[in-house]
């Protein structure tokens, strides 16, 4: 029995040999763990765009990976395997945006070496350049400006690198001028400051021989200054039918740049009351206009012209002579209608039609009652007193035709 139990033993010694044996044959079947792998030369600067690869050497294993981590997130690579090295090829999409790029080589997820190169601008290809200009509408003083600025980039839409010269130039008139200024922060940038002339500014850019499309901006005049103002009509007649123009001297800025079209000039009349009349111009070539019409009564205009915030005219004096001398008024029999006529005006014709005129109606102790007012046709003028409102008895009535007044007794029946 005991020499049953001791083969027992022996036989289960054996059994447990046999499989670990086995299960050691058995890992011979997968690929050899790695155990030393180096890293081939390569360059540590590329431009944009270039071919790039890295390898690497040693006893390899096929569950060799390469992590890439740029600014176009983070890649895993697979290598190609060439005799006793990895190689592995960096795809273009990687590879054209400038920047350092991470990479990390990776068995089993353990990190086996890492390392980093930097992708810089390609200038070798075109460079494509972005320019702004603005305002693209400057006054002709000199605190105003334009900036300038331009931003090239290469091929692959990289901004060029700090401190690359960039040309700036601008054209006015018979004058160009060139600066030449450096990347900073991925752009370049200048201020083109106004000219004392109005005009048109040219801009353009250029980088590594490349040229920019042209860029303009509009120098336009200052504020106007001060100015004079003139008129010019028929005759000097308040005959309220003829029109009195008012223009402007050649409205100029600080540096005699005639003023841009369309500026609002506003015109302001007082006459002798104290009552004020306006009318708006606008300027064509530094001049404005405006028109009224004569007063119908004889009177003296003190007129001025303003541009807001800006300038002002020095004041005139404009005076109008009396067109109508005289007129008759003719009371009906029952006195119920009171006719103006024989209104004639300077050359003796008759006024245009469309004269205002008023009457005024007071009771026999010159008490206020109303006001009536008609316009005039064929030169004469009807005023009704019905009897529903105006009760029979004297009354004194005041007419006003073109600033002449005269009262008269009435009775109505």
């Amino acid at each position: 029995m005991e020499i049953l139990s001791n083969l027992n033993t022996s036989f289960y010694i054996v059994a447990i040999l046999f499989l670990i044996v086995g299960c050691k044959h058995s890992t011979h079947d997968t690929p050899l763990a790695l155990t030393k792998v180096s890293l081939m030369p390569y360059n540590k600067v590329i431009a944009a765009g270039e071919p790039f690869q890295l390898r690497f050497k040693g006893n390899l294993d096929h569950q060799l990976k390469l992590v890439v981590r740029n600014s176009m997130g983070i890649t895993v690579l697979t290598p190609k395997i060439d005799n006793d090295q990895f190689l592995f090829d960096f795809p273009k999409n990687l590879i054209r945006k400038s920047g350092i790029c991470h990479w990390s080589l990776v068995h089993n997820a353990k990190v086996l070496n890492e390392g980093a190169f930097d992708i810089t601008p390609n200038t070798a290809l075109k460079t494509h350049i972005e320019s702004y200009l603005g305002p693209r509408g400057i006054t002709a003083v000199a605190t105003d400006f334009s900036t300038h600025v331009i931003s090239p980039t290469d091929a692959y839409d990289n901004p060029l690198s700090q401190g690359t010269d960039v040309i700036s130039t601008f054209q006015f008139q018979d004058k160009i001028n060139t600066t030449t200024l450096e990347i900073n922060n991925l752009l370049a940038w200048t201020s083109i400051y106004a000219p004392t002339q109005a005009g048109r500014i040219l801009v353009t850019s250029s980088c590594n021989a490349s040229s920019s499309k042209e860029l303009t901006t509009i120098v336009y005049p200052g504020n106007g200054t001060n100015f004079k103002i003139d008129f010019q009509r028929n005759h000097s007649f308040a005959d309220g039918n003829q029109i009195i123009t008012f223009f402007t001297s050649d409205i100029k800025d600080a540096n005699n740049n005639v003023i841009s079209d369309g500026t609002l000039v506003h015109f302001l009349a007082t006459n002798s009351k104290g009552l004020q009349l306006s009318a708006n111009g606008t300027t064509l070539n530094g001049v404005a206009n405006a028109r009224f019409l004569h007063p119908y009564e004889e009177d003296t205009w003190s007129v001025k012209a303003y541009i807001t915030g800006a300038a002002v005219s020095s004041p005139l004096s404009v005076s109008f002579t009396a067109a109508i001398k005289d007129y008759d008024i003719t009371p009906s029999k029952t006195g119920r209608t009171i006719t103006l006529e024989n209104i004639l005006s300077f050359m003796d014709q008759i006024v245009p039609d469309g004269l205002p005129v008023t009457l005024q109606l007071y009771d026999e102790q010159g008490v206020y009652i109303t006001r009536i007012k008609e316009t005039s046709r064929l030169g004469k003028i009807g005023f009704t007193l019905p009897r529903e409102y105006y009760k029979s008895g004297n009354y004194k009535i005041k007419a006003n035709v073109a600033g002449i007044v005269k009262e008269q007794m009435i009775t109505l029946q």
